[in-house]
């Protein structure tokens, strides 16, 4: 577990290879981030709360970047071609890729 810089999120790591960000105050499931095989068992976010890592027990590392709509917007000034609905719950963390994208 670990609390974000400006105490308003806290980051779960999980067994089903997600990790779970948090609304602390209301205690609401903001966003699920996707992209290991193993039980997600670390997670810290950068200084500045822009970016969460996660560490799992399949051996890997992977650098999110927060907040989700910094993310959508680059999708949408870089990407060449519609996403894939497997790579929007993988690089957007939506099930369902939003319009324009």
């Amino acid at each position: 577990m670990a609390v974000s810089p400006d105490g308003a999120l806290v980051a779960t790591g999980s067994l089903d290879g997600t990790a779970k960000l948090w609304d602390l105050a209301t205690g609401r499931e903001v966003l699920t981030l996707f992209g290991h095989d193993g039980p997600v068992n670390t997670v810290a976010f950068s200084p500045d709360g822009r970016f969460l890592a996660t560490v799992s027990g399949d051996g890997t590392v992977a650098l999110h970047l927060l907040p989700i709509d910094e993310l959508r917007r680059l999708a949408r000034e870089r990407v060449t071609r519609r996403l894939t609905p497997g790579e929007c719950r993988q690089y957007l963390h939506v099930a369902n890729c939003p319009a324009g994208i």
